[in-house]
């Protein structure tokens, strides 16, 4: 549910993204699964950016990033920072990209990549 909150909008279908996205965070709310909650709640956030909603976005990238970081999970932290990073350049907000970038790259790692390497060119 969560992945098709991304994917559906591609797919030409926004609304059923978001409406998925909520279910999925929603189901492991339930369930009392963190990780899925928290893949739902960037699925909702990766809607809003791609919607242009993107002051949203990143508030909401944020707070899944900082839940994530409570719990030490690397994926979700990594993943909220490098979109935060994305919404925040399009918003122009350049030094905040920047600082949030310089995150993405603590938070990586060992997961240096392809977001590794993206985050390296936005850093300059």
């Amino acid at each position: 549910l969560a992945w098709y909150g991304q994917s559906a909008h591609f797919e030409g279908n926004p609304r059923a993204g978001r409406n998925s996205a909520e279910e999925a965070r929603d189901v492991a709310d339930e369930i009392g699964d963190r990780f899925i909650s928290r893949a739902g709640r960037w699925a909702l956030a990766w809607v809003e950016m791609v919607g242009g909603d993107l002051a949203s976005a990143v508030e909401q990238f944020r707070a899944v990033g900082a839940d994530a970081a409570r719990d030490r999970d690397a994926t979700w932290v990594h993943a909220t920072l490098f979109n935060a990073t994305q919404a925040l350049c399009h918003l122009g907000d350049i030094d905040a990209a920047r600082i949030c970038a310089d995150a993405v790259r603590e938070a990586a790692g060992a997961m240096r990549g392809s977001s590794g390497d993206t985050v390296g060119q936005i850093r300059g």
